[in-house]
Parts: C-alpha cells; structure tokens; sequence
C-alpha cells in the first residue's frame, strides 16, 4: 500500500523538488547581481515611478503611450500605495519573473525528455547578466521579459483547444501588450501559430480574429509613435540613427518624406522612396542588432558578447535539421517570425542601446539551442497536437 502510494506521489515530489531548485538557482543569481550591480530607480525608472505616483493620487497617465507600459508602472503604484516603497517594487517585480520562469520550467519538463534540459536552460537564463540583470531595475524590461517567457511557455504547452486555455493565452496576451509597445510584435506570428491547428470551418473565424489583431497592431503604433513628444518615425527616419538617441553623422536631410499622418504608411513610403539609403542603414543597424557590439562597451565586454552568442549562433546552425526534426512545425515557425519581426522592427528604426531588443527573444535562442542537443518529446511516436 506504503509502496502504490508513493509512486502515485513520486511525479508531485518530483516536481516540486524541481521547483524548489529553480526557486533557490534564481535566490542566488538574482542576489549576484543585486549584489554587483545594486538597485536601480533612477534615468528611465523616474519616468515609470512618476506615473505610478500620479496614479496614487487618483490621477491619470500624463500619456496614452503609458498604457503600453503600464504593468510596470501598475506594480510601483501598487507597492507604493501599500507602503512598500521602491524596494517593494523591485521585489514583486521579481516575483512576477520568478512564477513565470516557474511556468517555463514547467514547459521545459514537458517538450524534453531529458531531466537535465530544464535546470540546464533556465540556469543559462538566469547566468546571462546582460539578460537577467534587468531585474534589479525599475525599468520596463523584467516585465516585459517576464511577459515573453510566459507567452513562450503557454504556447510550448499547447494540446488542444479550450475555453480555459484560450482565456489564459488573451491575458497573457495583454500583459505582453501592456509591458512594453514591442508586445505588438507577437500578435501576427501568434496569428499564424494557430493557422496550423484549424480546420476549414474554424479558419473563416480566423480571418475575422486576424484582421480584429492587425487593427490592434496598427492602434497601438499610431498610439504610440503620434504621443512620443521626443520619438516618431519622421525624425528616427531623418536622423538615420543607428542606436536609438545617438545620432547618425551619416544621417541625411534631403529625403523623401511623406506627410501622410499614419505612421506605418509613412514608413511604407520612407523606404520605398529612400530604398539605398534605407537598405544602407538597415544592415548596419541588423549588424548591431545579431552581433550585440557596441563600440562604447569595453573590448572584454564586446568579446564576452560575440563569443557567447557566436556559439549559441554555431550549435543552432550545426544542429539545424535535428532542431527542424525535434520542435513542432508551429513552434518553429512562431519563433523564427517573431526573430524576423524583432530584427525588421530595428531596421527599419534603430538598435538599443543596451540590446535590449535582443534580449527579448533570449528565450526562443535557449529553446532553439536546447532541441540541438536535447531529445524532444513533442514529436515522439504517437503524438499529435490535440492529445
């Protein structure tokens, strides 16, 4: 009897020894760079926190832009209004992060066979400080961060259709869309994931969703890039800018512009008007984006970059046909749109300052580099998506 229920148990214990690990693997780094880099509520946290005590007050965002923006500024407002402070922030800020890399664990479990998979690509999560350092600042991008690992982890996690997943996928949905405006970018490679599990009938209610998310889309760019005050596409677009705010000594004045007031047909007409220049700019700006240089990072820091993402580059690339072989054809091709949505946004507008664009998609690299060495489970013999 001792014996039956122990092995109906063993699966529960295993995962929670599991989690705990996780929990104590993520303590540890997190407090590292706490540590090394102390916490951070100045620069671009101002900004956040100065809305969040508007809010306090009773009062509204100074900006539409802010809702786009809004979990974190959200989660300061909280913090403070129960009189936790900025630290207060901070630290449910972390904790937000630490139950979705909780989530991803969960989601690593189940596509991989192996036990070491799981520890192996959260640690290499959690050991990349130019990723997981953002967490001790009150910036956007722990969130945002956050947002992405959950949104990857659902979609990993998909069997069949239900109202409780697809409620679960709206929410997530609208945490990424409210952490940071680059959300949008995940609407139409989400569109098109689900295009494959359709039937004939469900695909007529597709396009109908499809082109609802597209008007979302366009919302939020015309939202965003018409109430920036110091940001719209007209002077990232003249001012030719490589890394956003820095300007461009190559920059030109003399282009062809449009006055058009919608945002994504003046980037339309930009570039088919300006295409040399455009395409001049773009591959300088996509060089910056893959390769992590910076020329104000020490050569030690640029070198730490390239290496690590030049191997992450080369296993990806070596086990490419194993990786096409073990990951689901939606999963794949999600991640590879929503790569090229990420590097087109930055070509045809700038790289940050600090890669943080790249960084977004550090979960899909993991996962990709992951199914190079690691059996998948997702495509054993007799599965199907549905089951």
């Amino acid at each position: 009897m001792k014996a039956l229920i122990f092995r109906k148990l063993s699966p529960y214990t295993s995962r929670l020894r599991g989690a705990a690990l996780l929990v104590i693997l993520y303590i540890l780094f997190n407090a590292l760079w706490l540590f090394l880099l102390g916490p951070h509520f100045s620069l671009e946290s101002e900004k956040y926190i100065g809305q969040a005590r508007l809010l306090t007050n009773g009062e509204q965002l100074t900006e539409a832009r802010f809702l786009f923006y809004f979990s974190t500024i959200a989660v300061i407002a909280f913090a403070l209004k129960c009189g936790l402070g900025l630290y207060g922030a901070m630290f449910s800020i972390m904790l937000i992060n630490l139950a979705c890399y909780l989530y991803f664990f969960k989601a690593l479990r189940n596509i991989f066979s192996s036990k070491a998979a799981p520890y192996l690509v959260t640690g290499f999560l959690l050991s990349f400080w130019p990723y997981q350092s953002w967490s001790v600042y009150l910036y956007t991008e722990c969130l945002f961060y956050s947002s992405v690992l959950l949104l990857l982890s659902h979609l990993l996690l998909f069997r069949r259709w239900n109202t409780t997943y697809l409620t679960r996928l709206c929410l997530i949905m609208v945490f990424v869309t409210i952490s940071r405006p680059l959300g949008i970018l995940f609407i139409i490679p989400l569109v098109v994931f689900f295009y494959f599990y359709l039937n004939r009938r469900q695909k007529l209610l597709f396009y109908i969703v499809a082109a609802l998310l597209i008007s979302v889309f366009n919302f939020v760019v015309q939202t965003v890039f018409t109430t920036t005050s110091d940001w719209n596409l007209q002077k990232v677009m003249q001012e030719g800018d490589l890394i956003c705010n820095i300007p461009n000594p190559a920059g030109k004045s003399n282009l062809q512009i449009t006055e058009n007031p919608n945002q994504l047909y003046q980037l339309f007409y930009f570039v088919t008007h300006n295409f040399t220049y455009f395409w001049g700019l773009a591959s300088k700006r996509l060089a910056l984006f893959f390769t992590l240089r910076r020329e104000y990072y020490s050569p030690f820091h640029n070198s730490y970059l390239l290496i690590f993402i030049g191997s992450l580059y080369s296993l990806i690339l070596w086990r490419i046909q194993w990786i096409f072989k073990a990951l689901p054809r939606p999963i794949l091709v999600f991640s590879g749109m929503v790569i090229c949505s990420f590097a087109a946004a930055v070509a045809l507008q700038c790289d940050d300052y600090h890669n943080r664009f790249f960084l977004s998609l550090m979960p899909f690299w993991a996962v990709l580099a992951a199914a190079g060495i690691f059996k998948c489970s997702l495509n054993k013999p007799g599965f199907k998506p549905g089951d």
